[in-house]
């Protein structure tokens, strides 16, 4: 029995190590895409095209490969990450996704993940605050909670 419990234990502490290393990659992973897109915004070095979507068309901006469709600002939680323009597994480890929607059609639905450096902060944020998303041509969009 306690070989057993044992076991579980060690099971138990891989398991976490292996969630902290994957948020503390995916942090590092969100920053450096976000500072390439935030250049890209602000020097209009952007290779805008149309993200066709059943919603509705956004612009987006690729970075290392990967569609970004702008930026998610939380001030409250002290967030400011990039959101890429379709949602995987794989794009979750660098920022919250498009899960589907379009700004043009007032249904832009994001979907993310609760690592420490994404989206933990969340419960920060209440009633009558707000929340900011630049499109990669720059504009703001502001909405409140």
């Amino acid at each position: 029995m306690i070989v057993l419990g044992l076991a579980l234990t060690f099971s138990a502490a891989g398991v976490y190590a292996r969630y902290e290393h994957r948020a503390r990659e995916a942090g590092t992973n969100a920053q450096i895409l976000l500072q390439e897109v935030k250049v890209q915004i602000e020097e209009k070095k952007l290779t805008a095209t149309k993200v066709e979507a059943p919603e509705g068309q956004m612009a987006q901006t690729t970075v290392d490969g990967r569609g970004v469709i702008g930026i998610l600002q939380i001030e409250k939680a002290g967030i400011q990450l990039p959101v890429l323009d379709k949602w995987s597994y794989e794009n979750l480890q660098y920022g919250p996704c498009r899960y589907s929607g379009s700004l043009k059609e007032g249904n832009l639905v994001f979907l993310g993940h609760n690592y420490a450096d994404h989206l933990s902060d969340l419960d920060l944020v209440k009633k009558g605050d707000t929340v900011d998303f630049f499109d990669v041509t720059g504009v703001c969009h502001t909405f409140s909670v």
